[in-house]
């Protein structure tokens, strides 16, 4: 996909959530990558004024979390929680 460039856009929520500032900077995403892989990105950089950068950069994605190890598990009910449970509860 092609990178967006960003530079100095502000990105804020009212009530003082998050109130951010940009960087100067080309960012993006790279689709359809497998968890906990190698890869190995180039990125080309061609300025219709003159001037061209190439960079290849390796990375690893990350690994998909899992549960902790005997962690607890709560079962669910919709509402208070004081009506009849007619169904198999949700595990979270």
């Amino acid at each position: 996909m092609p990178l967006l460039r960003l530079g100095g856009e502000r990105v804020y929520q009212s009530e003082g959530v998050f109130n951010l500032k940009t960087p100067n900077m080309f960012a993006g995403s790279i689709l359809d990558l497998e968890e906990s892989t190698l890869y190995e990105a180039r990125f080309v950089l061609n300025d219709p004024d003159g001037g061209r950068a190439e960079k290849i950069v390796t990375a690893r994605t990350r690994a998909e979390p899992v549960p902790a190890s005997g962690g607890h598990v709560y079962h669910v009910y919709p509402g208070t929680g004081k009506a009849r449970k007619r169904r198999a509860p949700s595990t979270i």
